[in-house]
């Protein structure tokens, strides 16, 4: 496994509209704690990565549009409490695993414009004042 010891991954891919593939498989995001708007706007996206986000607390928007994006691999979503908007307009997912967000204060729009997808999602003691 990598670790390529960023604390901030906020925006690293924004924009990268041709990005099929995540990179850096098997990434350890340890060090890092927020991944907001990590993958926004990748339109050619067709699968999440395999990256271990256990230590990430924000995560708000990370997949926003994200149109082609078809499935979600299992993530550790544990200490994240910002998680607001995450897949938003993924309008193409249709496999998602399990996700808990047991730590989360904000989840709203977590799947918003997903039409097709169907999950098993938890967020023990959320708070959403938008939803």
């Amino acid at each position: 496994f990598a670790n390529l010891g960023v604390g901030i991954v906020t925006n690293m891919f924004l924009g990268c509209t041709a990005l099929k593939k995540p990179p850096f498989l098997n990434w350890q995001t340890s060090g890092s704690y927020s991944a907001a708007g990590m993958f926004t706007n990748c339109f050619s996206l067709i699968n999440t990565p395999s990256y271990n986000f256990q230590y990430i607390t924000n995560f708000a928007a990370a997949f926003t549009n994200c149109y082609n994006l078809t499935s979600i691999s299992q993530l550790n979503l544990t200490n994240v409490t910002s998680a607001s908007n995450a897949f938003f307009n993924c309008s193409s997912l249709t496999t998602v695993p399990s996700i808990n967000l047991p730590a989360a204060t904000a989840a709203d729009n977590f799947f918003n414009g997903c039409k097709s997808s169907k999950s098993n999602f938890t967020t023990r003691g959320v708070r959403t004042p938008r939803s």
